[in-house]
């Protein structure tokens, strides 16, 4: 069994044992006054999956910049700027503001 499938089935297991679905999907809309990106959210008990938002910069740019994290991506540049996290968001925006999102941001709830 690959990883991604032993993921999807634990994911699955934890969710029956819940009694509900594992993957909760759905179309989230800006909410005045709050710091919410638009597009696809997919949230679990433990974690959402999001749009990155404006205010992701100075945590995605730490991030990149750790070589723990970058390692294992192997498109990312390096140094990772801050020209270029905004560059990043601003394209997972875009996907996400077309309805073809492929990349996300990984929260805790």
């Amino acid at each position: 069994m690959s990883d991604r499938a032993g993921i999807c089935q634990q994911l699955d297991e934890v969710a029956a044992r819940a009694g509900r679905s594992s993957w909760e999907v759905s179309s989230a809309e800006p909410t005045p006054g709050a710091a919410r990106a638009p597009g696809v959210v997919i949230e679990t008990r433990r974690l959402r999956m999001r749009s990155l938002r404006d205010d992701d910069l100075t945590d995605l740019v730490a991030l990149a910049g750790n070589w723990q994290v970058a390692r294992w991506v192997s498109t990312m540049p390096r140094p990772f700027t801050e020209a270029d996290g905004r560059e990043w968001i601003v394209r997972v925006q875009r996907d996400h503001s077309t309805g073809h999102p492929r990349r996300f941001a990984i929260g805790l709830n």
